[in-house]
């Protein structure tokens, strides 16, 4: 008898409450970060205890060599540190949280996107050819699981409520899976627009809220090469229910199509664009029952070969000048069979963050640029607070890392934000020598707590998370990074 057993517990603690005529989940306390986001709902925060002072890289790992890491950065617990590289010998890279010692790694995987990891520290992982369990100490749970035909490249893995886990990858195709390994459900998101069939493929991670994912997705025709006059591109936002039922096991409920004029420059076709070489300004971000969305059509990679190809399939702000100009911001508020439009406008963001305690501003979340970070009224999309990176820093940076919103334990307002730069110039002008950064800033003072430099001065890319320190010494957590093939932690007091 083959055993596909894999996780041997619900990822988190999770208490729901009822709005209305659905339920929404509220991840609480979570300790390490052990998803893409940190959390289902795609906020890219945490709960934490972060040194204030005397902050040092604590220790650092050079297992990965000169291999690229991959634009996520890392997941994790108290007890591991699990990290997608891009390497012909080690895909995937388990360390030990409190010393940074390699415990294992893998080759079994073609560039993996993040897994999830539980809080016996087992991990689940697929790179969209095979899906595959892993203990604590990097064996195998179970037998890897193949798809057939490849769904190669996909998306990184996101959790619901109801013990299943999406995998949705480039060719279209929605995939759950029940957490013990059992297969749950499939669907294509099939269309026809003007009389041309085809296929809304997703184009970032989905987010979910309780047992109902959002996927941002983007048409693409079963037919290639169709032209039209109206050069507009289409792009849907899908509501789905995935339900643990006989039938109807993913359902859509609603989705909502963007249209915009300014989307119709530079496109060769309707359903299809190819400027590869801009940014990813793409994000979904949900808070209670609000749907936070930026959307940029010139962000998607082009069609080749009939393929799509995306070369980084995360929101990551490159170190370059970009043209932000058809960066739209959405806001939604999901009222369980519909969903309700809250505002729409252009805005240059590139990242999106909000809190997972929606007691604490429960109607905001938190955006930048490559330059500033703002806080927006998540119910008019209004700007209520801004923080020039510039300034705080004294000379120009750009924000390579993802955009981290740290709540404080045990206060309703503390909130810090936690993310990677660098400097403009070849060299910081405060340090003389070295160019990259992970820094520590107060939301209520708007001012530089600390910036510690990164190990051989490499660009920090992907979340950096937050984990409990097991030293009976140290009440603060360690900070953890992934710097181009390296993997260092952060501690102080």
């Amino acid at each position: 008898m083959v055993s596909h057993y894999y996780f041997r517990s619900i990822l988190f603690i999770i208490v729901t409450f009822v709005n209305g005529s659905r339920q929404n989940t509220l991840l609480l306390g979570l300790s390490g970060c052990p998803q893409l986001g940190c959390n289902p709902s795609g906020g890219f925060s945490f709960t934490g205890n972060l040194p204030l002072s005397n902050v040092t890289v604590r220790w650092q790992n050079d297992e990965g060599g000169q291999a690229d890491s991959t634009d996520f950065g890392c997941i994790g617990t108290t007890e591991r540190i699990v990290c997608p590289l891009r390497a012909p010998n080690s895909t995937l890279m388990g360390l030990d949280t409190q010393n940074g010692k390699l415990v294992w790694h893998s080759n079994l995987l073609h560039f993996p996107r993040m897994p999830l990891i539980d809080i016996y520290s087992d991990t689940i992982a697929c790179d969209g050819s095979l899906l595959v369990p892993y203990d604590s100490e990097g064996n195998l749970r179970g037998t890897p699981i193949p798809f057939t035909p490849s769904m190669n490249p996909v998306f990184s893995l996101s959790l619901t409520d109801n013990d299943a886990f999406i995998i949705s990858g480039y060719d279209g195709k929605l995939v759950t899976y029940l957490t013990d390994g059992v297969i749950h459900a499939s669907i294509f998101l099939k269309a026809n627009i003007d009389g041309v069939n085809g296929t809304f493929v997703p184009i970032v991670t989905p987010v979910v809220a309780g047992h109902r994912a959002y996927f941002l997705t983007h048409f693409r025709p079963d037919t290639r090469g169709h032209k039209s006059k109206d050069v507009l591109p289409v792009f849907r936002l899908y509501a789905v229910d995935i339900l643990r039922q006989a039938v109807d096991r993913m359902k859509i409920i609603w989705f909502h199509t963007f249209k915009n004029k300014s989307y119709a420059s530079n496109h060769e076709t309707k359903y299809s664009q190819t400027n590869k070489n801009s940014n990813k300004q793409n994000c979904v971000v949900t808070k209670g029952t609000r749907v936070f969305v930026t959307l940029n059509a010139k962000s998607l990679d082009g069609l080749i070969d009939g393929k799509q190809l995306v070369n980084n399939p995360v929101n990551y702000p490159y170190l370059t000048n970009s043209d932000q100009s058809e960066t739209l911001l959405y806001g939604f508020n999901d009222t369980g069979l519909s969903y309700d439009i809250l505002f729409s406008d252009t805005k240059p963001f590139v990242a999106l963050s909000a809190t997972i305690d929606v007691s604490d501003d429960s109607v905001n979340f938190w955006a930048a640029t490559n330059s500033s970070i703002y806080k927006i009224n998540g119910l008019n999309g209004q700007e209520l607070a801004k923080f020039n990176l510039a300034s705080i820093f004294g000379e120009p940076v750009i924000l390579t890392s993802k955009l981290m919103v740290v709540k404080k334990v045990g206060t309703s307002e503390g909130i810090l934000i936690l993310i990677a730069v660098s400097c403009v110039e070849e060299h910081c002008k405060f340090s003389g020598t070295q160019k990259h950064f992970v820094c520590l800033i107060d939301v209520n003072t708007k001012k530089l707590l600390w910036a510690v430099e990164t190990p051989e001065d490499r660009a920090v890319k992907g979340q950096l998370i937050g984990m409990s320190s097991s030293n009976e010494h140290e009440s603060k957590d360690l900070i953890v990074a992934s710097a181009e093939g390296i993997i260092f932690a952060i501690a102080g007091y």
